[in-house]
């Protein structure tokens, strides 16, 4: 089962330039969603876009896994990336890379008015939030793990 993100916006998503791992390469989805979508009652603006990593789905937007081996945020791992194993670099960068893309949308999106931002399991689309809280934009890319599932967030500048 994978993690899914939306963003609430005022105005449509625009493109921005993409943080893959070669520059001008793009491996994060974004597409907005159908009218009927269940996920729509979660916001109130008038577009709502998924969001993907660079897996697809918002599970690499997530680096917990750094977290359990005593790294505390984005500059701590970042510190010690020659240290890693080359896959567990590879996957690091990956997802640090999703979360700058999801960051730099947001930031994009919030020059136009107000952003939400949900993530939940998929299949739960239909839950409603187990809270609301406002969330800096800069977090999507200091924190390790800075999304959490069933929480609608506010983002501000």
């Amino acid at each position: 089962m994978c993690l899914m993100v939306w963003i609430g916006t005022e105005q449509p998503v625009l493109p921005i330039p993409c943080a893959g791992p070669q520059l001008g390469t793009c491996y994060c989805e974004v597409r907005e969603i159908a009218a009927d979508a269940p996920v729509r009652a979660r916001f109130t603006s008038p577009h709502v876009t998924y969001v993907g990593s660079h897996e697809g789905c918002g599970c690499g937007f997530d680096s917990s896994r750094f977290e359990w081996e005593g790294f505390t945020d984005t500059a701590d791992a970042m510190a010690l990336v020659d240290a890693m194993r080359d896959e567990e670099r590879e996957e690091f960068l990956a997802q640090k890379h999703s979360r700058e893309f999801l960051a730099a949308l947001v930031s994009a999106a919030l020059l136009h008015g107000t952003v939400d931002i949900y993530m939940c399991w998929a299949g739960d689309e239909d839950e409603p939030p187990d809270r609301v809280e406002s969330i800096e934009a800069r977090r999507l890319t200091e924190c390790l793990t800075p999304l959490q599932e069933r929480v609608k967030y506010t983002a501000l500048g």
